[in-house]
């Protein structure tokens, strides 16, 4: 007996219709656990991973900035969870080992939940990071776009971005 398989990309399951909302609100859902920075800064982190590797299709970082930007309340809270992780201050934490390179260091959640405190917040500004350099580099506006305060309009979202 033949058997078929049929696969879809995940990307199309995360824009598609969430069955309990009715809405295509996948990625919105993701993006608010970034709002969640004391109680769970590792759902924050693998958020985050999510939406940077979401956001290397030009197509999917579009649609999730116009799923987040859809809503006044929602995209004001996910802007400040993002900020407040940027602003959260280590320097009377734990000692760390000073690394600044922003290379791809890929991990599972294993790895998330055996390192410290102090190291998840660490790892999640650098993928904060990554998720704004991996943005800036699409030639649309998107995500990264919405976290330097740049939020447009409905009009200016189909334009290039040297266009706007």
């Amino acid at each position: 007996p033949t058997h078929s398989i049929m696969a879809t990309p995940l990307n199309d399951l995360l824009l598609g219709i969430n069955p309990r909302s009715r809405k295509a609100d996948h990625y919105i859902n993701i993006a608010k656990y970034v709002t969640f920075n004391s109680c769970s800064p590792e759902l924050a982190l693998t958020a985050v991973r999510i939406l940077c590797l979401a956001s290397h299709s030009v197509t999917v970082a579009k649609d999730i900035l116009n799923s987040i930007t859809s809503s006044q309340d929602t995209h004001i809270n996910i802007l400040h969870g993002f900020v407040e992780h940027l602003e959260w201050d280590d320097t009377f934490s734990e000692p760390h080992p000073q690394n600044d390179d922003l290379s791809t260091q890929e991990e599972s959640s294993e790895d998330i939940q055996q390192e410290s405190p102090f190291e998840i917040r660490r790892q999640l500004k650098v993928d904060i990071l990554r998720l704004l350099i991996t943005c800036i580099k699409c030639p649309t506006i998107n995500i990264g776009h919405f976290l330097l305060g740049y939020i447009p309009s409905p009009f200016d979202r189909n334009k290039k971005l040297n266009e706007a």
